[in-house]
């Protein structure tokens, strides 16, 4: 625990040992209430992953418990997610939802893909998870995603082309940010001022298990 008066900056990777953290449910890190704190640029959670980006809100998954550090108020907190995310969300349709690999609606996307954006595996009609089209003149676009990619086991990257021919670039956008829904969240996505000087241009959104 970091406590004491005054001022204080968090700048490198902080590392938070989980072995005993199994029973209860939160843990104060950081004491805001007395401290002056600020997280510099270079501030990590090791071994978290910052999601969105630039939140200030650090997850983890270990086995069954989700561990989650946020900034604001210096707390850790462990959840159960008690098994596999996509098997949970599988079978809280009926009928329930094949494997990943499979197309239960017959829509040309995976029932992972489904799963992984948010979108209805047992209507054909649900195929689009762009809430948004990207706006040529801001660079903002809009799509859904299962919420907590920190506990889903999910990771989400982004990758451009001018061409659609050939390898796609990957990039990293300016910001990335969630309206905080569950189990569906909207991400408002900001590219690079760099890609819309583009004359052509096409992105794309790709989920995977890490």
């Amino acid at each position: 625990k970091i406590t004491g008066s005054g001022t204080i900056t968090l700048d490198g990777a902080l590392s938070i040992d989980l072995a005993d953290a199994t029973t209860a449910t939160s843990w104060l890190l950081v004491d805001v209430d007395n401290l002056e704190e600020t997280y510099g640029p270079n501030f990590m959670v090791a071994d978290f992953t910052e999601t969105p980006a630039d939140s200030g809100i650090w997850n983890r998954t270990v086995g069954s418990d989700a561990y989650t550090f946020t900034e604001a108020d210096g707390v850790l907190t462990r959840e159960s997610v008690g098994g596999d995310d996509y098997t949970t969300w599988a079978n809280s349709f009926t009928p329930a939802v094949g494997a990943e690999t499979e197309d239960d609606d017959s829509d040309g996307l995976t029932n992972f893909d489904e799963y992984a954006f948010g979108l209805d595996p047992q209507s054909g009609a649900s195929v689009n998870p762009i809430s948004e089209q990207l706006d040529n003149g801001t660079g903002v676009f809009k799509y859904t995603r299962r919420a907590t990619p920190g506990t889903t086991g999910v990771a989400y990257t982004y990758e451009s082309s001018t061409t659609l021919s050939g390898a796609w670039d990957p990039f990293t956008p300016d910001s990335e940010t969630s309206d905080s829904a569950t189990p569906v969240e909207e991400i408002t996505v900001d590219i690079p001022d760099a890609l819309l000087a583009e004359p052509k241009l096409f992105i794309r959104v790709k989920a995977v298990r890490p």
